[in-house]
């Protein structure tokens, strides 16, 4: 989101089965020589990479998983990772630890670098800046950017020119709560933590959630522990094997 003093605030949730994902998140502090590089939070069994982190002055950035009806094969990932194509989770960390020179050449560098499997990444940068880009393996076939936008954009796991498919109403959801809203409450702290603790953006695979700010380089991270309300409607699917019930 893009404040009224146009600055910039970056809120995800991730969405992780099983539950126990919830007892290995942690948050990192990336040091060199004895400075702060930048900060993220993640499970710790993912290699000292990270899918959601900010570095001061430069950029957020978090990554979601793309839902493609055709999914690159497990054996062609893991060829790829072994011919020398970064890991997902060591994208970030790479680019956070030398960032380019300001933030459009980050993007382009996010809209190009190899990847061994296609995802979307959220990035904000300072004075409002922000992009969406939709990911392949080897570029972007899609670039949305916060200037060209109200004030927010909203990303989850399918591509931004179609519609939620049905039982998966996540950004609808989340676009509606923030025009309710609006930008002077939409566009704060308290408001992304409202977008993200709304059902069915907040959900039971919500294993955590993540603000940011480049700015100041803050990172304020939760875990989550979800209950289904007792109508959940066309978001129902998130609720199946629940016994949670919010009335």
């Amino acid at each position: 989101v893009r404040n009224v003093t146009v600055k910039t605030w970056h809120g995800g949730n991730m969405d992780q089965t099983p539950e126990a994902v919830r007892n290995v998140t942690v948050k990192i502090d990336f040091h060199l020589n004895g400075t702060l590089l930048f900060r993220g939070v993640d499970w710790y069994w993912f290699t000292a990479g990270v899918t959601r982190a900010v570095r001061q002055g430069v950029a957020t950035l978090q990554e979601n998983w793309r839902s493609l009806e055709k999914m690159p094969p497990l054996e062609t990932v893991l060829a790829q990772i072994e011919a020398g194509v970064d890991s997902q989770v060591w994208i970030f960390r790479r680019v956070l630890q030398s960032p380019p020179k300001d933030f459009k050449a980050l993007v382009a560098h996010l809209e190009t670098v190899p990847l061994a499997a296609p995802y979307y990444v959220i990035a904000g940068g300072p004075s409002g800046a922000g992009a969406v880009i939709t990911r392949n393996n080897t570029a972007s076939e899609a670039t949305y950017h916060l200037q060209d936008q109200p004030w927010y954009l909203a990303q989850t796991n399918y591509d931004r020119w179609l519609p939620d498919p049905h039982g998966d109403a996540r950004r609808t959801a989340a676009e509606g709560v923030m025009d309710s809203l609006g930008r002077a409450e939409g566009a704060t702290l308290l408001g992304l933590m409202g977008v993200t603790g709304t059902y069915p953006v907040h959900n039971p695979h919500t294993a955590y959630t993540a603000l940011m700010s480049p700015e100041t380089g803050e990172l304020h991270a939760y875990v989550r522990v979800a209950m289904c309300p007792e109508h959940p409607g066309d978001a129902a699917r998130y609720c199946q094997a629940q016994h949670h019930v919010l009335v």
